[in-house]
């Protein structure tokens, strides 16, 4: 290991939802790993033991809205479906590569909104269905 670290600037990534590229709109996105941890309480014990369980993770991403994503937005959130996803973290075959998250989600969430002193926005939530592969980037 390195003794200066190689830091990935906020900026660099790439976000696609089934198959459409989110990337030149998107400006905020997370992925957050929740696995389910399920305490075991015996007789006998002042502490209860844990076992870990399954894994869940949520998908958020927000940008600015424009006229070519609007209409690829929508049938996300009216699929019952999952979708597939992507992340790509860093410059995919570049110098500074982070990586790449990819599986499937269910949407669970949009939302479109505006005010008088901004421009139109978009948020998108969803929960992932399966396992979410991560590949290391080739030296």
């Amino acid at each position: 290991m390195t003794t200066t670290p190689t830091f990935i600037p906020g900026y660099l990534a790439e976000i696609e939802i089934n198959l459409v590229d989110f990337t030149i709109v998107g400006n905020v996105l997370s992925l957050d790993f929740a696995p389910t941890v399920l305490p075991k309480p015996v007789f006998g014990q002042q502490y209860a033991n844990a076992i870990g369980g399954q894994i869940t993770a949520t998908l958020s991403a927000s940008g600015h809205l424009s006229t070519e994503i609007l209409p690829s937005l929508l049938p996300l959130i009216e699929s019952n479906t999952s979708v597939d996803f992507t992340i790509t973290i860093g410059e995919a075959g570049g110098t500074i590569d982070g990586g790449t998250f990819s599986g499937k989600l269910v949407a669970s969430g949009l939302s479109i909104t505006d005010d008088a002193t901004g421009e139109w926005e978009w948020s998108f939530d969803g929960t992932t269905d399966g396992p979410i592969t991560y590949t290391a980037p080739t030296p």
